[in-house]
């Protein structure tokens, strides 16, 4: 039997809650005269701020049938008058010989029951399983919800749009929990079921239809007097968080749910707290340091992390979920295919210089004797120069880092000559890549960039030879800049 958490999905996750529960130890609760907590959904946050306040201050809301149901009873409404006012309708077919709470469970496993797809064999006997402890499900979810009434009881709830909810509560000494619908068509998405079961449901457009409406918040409640927790999904580790300006709001949570999803708590207001959660399996992608160095041009040399002709480089293997954290955490916005094969990264004295996927076996596949580079990244920041992901790509070129592929992957008696590779641009060819790369091919995106086609056959250098090669190239830069070049 599949339990309250299977069936129903959407909770905050426990490290978020918990560290909610840390900010509201930190500040004056007292101060507050009224808790807001809209978008409330399975009430899971409202648990939490029901430790810290009394439920008396509680406002609750949301527009969907299943947080209706929950919060009205909870709320203190008897069962019956709930179905009545939300003029719930069932089909004939769904038994509804229910009394007490067990009437309002049977409302929302009919609603489960619905809106559960049954486009395969495994989920026709999903709800064949639902139909035969039809009774036990209902009468679990009693429990639930009794549960809840037992620990919330007497907060308020109201069926009402987000956006009318924080209009109304701008003053001070009002504390707002928020998490907004951020992904289109998300949590209410599962409460689809098809026109089977009807109620007198809001005509009201879904918030997360509109990405404004998030930014409106950021910047409606930046500087207001009512203090306000916003919780904030972001599936990509750069490049989502980047289209919001989240000026004036201070992140105290970081939770690292995967290896490339983040989850964020942003306050109004400034906090003491700075508070990382991370899987455990999370914790070998910070083992490998990263290299970042930089070119003092008076000097003339690379300062920070060394580099010279006595740096000692590797190429080692990792899992392609690391590759893909790093890739991710060293450039905002790789578009493009990045699958791999084989990942590894480039360590310079001991340090991560660069991330490289690879699908060796293309070499065999088209007969062209050349191993597909998918991606190639160094971690550029502003004191390190970009030309150094050219040095990657001389590591790559060179006819040490074959023989490393050549002991990575078994390519029997077949033997394999360069590499290939395709770059996304701005303009008609890579600058970094002229002299290391030649071009094959170019076509011209919609979007007006360049999609350029790469190859090149292994030069003879080693590592060591490559990285003395880089630095006279930017010895020369260096002089061309001062001549006015």
């Amino acid at each position: 039997m599949l339990m309250w958490k299977k069936l129903y999905k959407g909770i905050e996750a426990k490290p978020l809650r918990q560290g909610l529960s840390k900010l509201l130890h930190e500040v004056d609760t007292d101060r507050y005269d009224k808790v807001i907590a809209p978008c409330c959904g399975r009430f899971a946050t409202t648990e939490v701020l029901s430790n810290h306040f009394d439920n008396s201050d509680i406002y609750t809301s949301d527009i969907l049938l299943f947080s209706s149901v929950i919060g009205k009873y909870i709320g203190g409404q008897e069962p019956q008058d709930i179905i009545d006012e939300l003029n719930v309708e069932l089909p004939n077919e769904w038994e509804q010989d229910y009394e007490g709470v067990d009437c309002l469970s049977n409302v929302l496993f009919a609603q489960k029951y619905y809106s559960t797809k049954h486009n395969n064999y495994y989920m026709e006997n999903v709800r064949k399983e639902f139909l035969e402890n039809k009774d036990v499900y209902v009468g679990k979810l009693s429990e639930k919800i009794s549960g809840l009434k037992d620990k919330l009881g007497g907060i308020h709830y109201e069926v009402k749009d987000v956006r009318d909810v924080l209009e109304e509560n701008r003053d001070e000494n009002v504390f707002i929990y928020i998490n907004p619908p951020w992904y289109k068509g998300g949590f209410p998405k599962q409460f689809d079921t098809g026109g089977m079961v009807s109620w007198n449901s809001p005509d009201i457009e879904q918030f997360d239809n509109h990405p404004e409406d998030a930014q409106g918040v950021l910047d409606d409640f930046r500087d207001s007097e009512a203090d306000m927790v916003m919780l904030v999904n972001v599936p990509d580790i750069h490049s989502d968080l980047d289209e919001y300006d989240f000026s004036g709001w201070d992140k105290f949570f970081v939770l690292k749910r995967s290896f490339n999803m983040h989850k964020y708590l942003y306050s109004n207001f400034e906090t003491d707290l700075s508070l990382v959660q991370r899987r455990k399996e999370d914790l070998e992608y910070d083992e490998i340091p990263i290299w970042s160095g930089s070119w003092n041009q008076e000097e003339r040399k690379v300062e920070g992390d060394w580099l010279n002709k006595y740096s000692n480089v590797n190429f080692v293997k990792i899992d392609r979920k690391t590759a893909e954290y790093y890739r991710n955490l060293f450039l905002k916005n790789l578009k493009g295919d990045t699958s791999a094969n084989v990942c590894g990264a480039f360590l310079v004295d001991g340090k991560m210089i660069g991330v490289v996927g690879i699908d060796p076996k293309q070499a065999l596949k088209d007969n062209l004797g050349y191993i597909h580079e998918t991606f190639g990244i160094s971690p550029i920041t502003p004191e390190m120069p970009k030309s150094i992901c050219r040095l990657l790509m001389m590591f790559i070129t060179s006819s040490e880092f074959k023989q490393d592929i050549k002991n990575l992957v078994n390519f029997g008696t077949s033997d394999f000559s360069g590499v290939k590779t395709v770059c996304i641009s701005e303009n008609r060819r890579v600058n970094l890549n002229n002299g290391l790369l030649d071009i094959t091919d170019r076509e011209k995106l919609p979007d007006g960039r360049w999609k350029i086609y790469y190859y090149t056959d292994f030069y003879d250098k080693s590592y060591k030879e490559c990285i003395v090669e880089y630095l006279d190239e930017c010895e020369r830069r260096y002089r061309g800049l001062n001549n006015g070049g």
